[in-house]
């Protein structure tokens, strides 16, 4: 039974030395995985999510280990942008070291574009949600609660398969009514991590 879900956002930390705007300084607040939240909790009201945004960490590997070591989720989540593709690797490997038995999936961006290197072999991830993901994630979160195990064939994911191949299942149509979609579970961020980062 899924009660505690981590989401991470894969940016640069305040480690990066200010070199390029698009390392230093440059972000935004996670709404994609805020939304995630949100359209999750009107159906899981009792689970407990949090947020790690890479971006207002001074340390990532220490500051991840910690949040896995504390608050113990029964499913991982991560995204990025293909910009940080190296972080990415290096978020999964890490979580694959410190929670090798939860559930790793990953949404985004990068992933939605990528997913046939995320899920080589060895695959960084368990499963991969492409494109809009707040149903999809709802959807997965049901099937883990009843099934204890990620789906091999949810509309909108990918999932690896032996010999590097890749499973693509049907994709999910675009949302048209997005006034069905709940505002942005802010709560779920700590709006003064956001001090000095331009948007």
């Amino acid at each position: 039974m899924v009660k505690k879900v981590l989401l991470i956002d894969v940016e640069f930390d305040k480690a990066i030395k200010e070199g390029s705007q698009l390392q230093a300084k440059w972000s935004h607040h996670p709404l994609g995985l805020m939304y995630l939240i949100s359209s999750a909790q009107k159906k899981f009201p009792d689970i407990e999510f949090k947020i790690l945004h890479t971006i207002t960490c001074e340390n990532v590997g220490e500051d991840v280990k910690k949040i896995i070591s504390e608050f113990a989720p029964d499913l991982i989540g991560i995204r990025a942008l293909s910009i940080c593709a190296g972080e990415f690797k290096t978020m999964a490997e890490i979580i694959r070291q410190e929670a090798p038995n939860t559930p790793l999936i990953a949404g985004g961006p990068y992933s939605s574009a990528s997913y046939k290197d995320i899920l080589a072999s060895p695959p960084l991830v368990d499963l991969v949600v492409i494109g809009e993901g707040e149903i999809t994630f709802v959807e997965l979160i049901t099937y883990l609660n009843e099934n204890g195990s990620l789906p091999s064939s949810l509309t909108g994911t990918v999932v690896p398969l032996q010999g590097a191949k890749v499973k693509v299942n049907d994709a999910r149509p675009i949302i048209d009514n997005i006034d069905i979609i709940p505002a942005p579970a802010y709560d779920a961020i700590k709006l003064e991590d956001y001090k000095g980062i331009s948007n």
